[in-house]
C-alpha cells in the first residue's frame, strides 16, 4: 500500500494551500516584493488570489475538469492563462493535439478506449504559424474551436491570453 503523500511532506494538501495562499495574500509586504521582482503582474491576478492553469489553448479535456474541481475546493476563482502568439508545431504534443482531436468512448465505463480520431487543421499548412492564426479544416478559428468546446462543455472559466506577458 503506498503511502499518503501528505503524510510524507511531499504534497501540501488542499486545506493547507488555501490557507497558505490566504496568508501570503495578505501579507502586504511579501505582495509588494513579489509585485516589485515581477514588475508588471498581470491584471488577471491583481484583485484576489486565483487559480491558474497555464496551457496554449484552453480545452475542455480531462484535466481541465480536475482544474476546475480542485479551484473549487480551494474557493479561488479560476483563470485559463493561454499562449495564443506562440507558433504552433507537432514535436509538442500538447500542441499536436489541439489540432488531432481524440474522442472516448463513455468515460464512466472501465475498459474505455478510443472511439476516434479527427484531424480538424492542415498540420503541412499550419507548422510554425501562430496558434491564434490558424483555422480548422471548416475554416473557424482553432481558437474560437476550443473555447467553444469549453462552454459547450460547461466548464466556465475565465480566459487570458498572456502572450504579451511572456514575450
Amino acid at each position: 500500500m503506498q503511502n499518503d503523500p501528505t503524510e510524507t511532506g511531499l504534497y501540501t494538501s488542499l486545506e493547507e494551500a488555501k490557507k497558505e495562499i490566504w496568508r501570503r495574500w495578505n501579507n502586504a509586504q511579501l505582495r509588494k516584493s513579489v509585485e516589485d521582482f515581477i514588475e508588471n503582474v498581470p491584471v488577471v491576478f491583481g484583485c484576489e488570489p486565483r487559480a491558474c492553469l497555464a496551457r496554449f489553448v484552453a480545452s475542455p479535456n480531462k484535466e481541465y475538469k480536475i482544474f476546475l474541481n480542485l479551484a473549487k475546493q480551494v474557493e479561488l476563482k479560476p483563470v485559463g492563462w493561454e499562449y495564443l502568439h506562440d507558433k504552433f508545431c507537432t514535436i509538442n504534443h500538447d500542441k499536436l493535439y489541439l489540432g488531432k482531436m481524440i474522442f472516448l468512448t463513455d468515460e464512466k465505463l472501465p475498459g474505455t478506449t478510443i472511439e476516434c480520431c479527427h484531424r480538424i487543421i492542415d498540420f503541412g499548412e499550419t507548422e510554425n504559424a501562430p496558434i491564434e492564426a490558424i483555422k480548422t479544416k471548416w475554416g473557424e478559428s482553432l481558437v474560437d474551436f476550443h473555447h467553444r468546446l469549453l462552454i459547450i462543455a460547461g466548464l466556465s472559466i475565465e480566459l487570458s491570453d498572456a502572450s504579451s506577458w511572456y514575450k
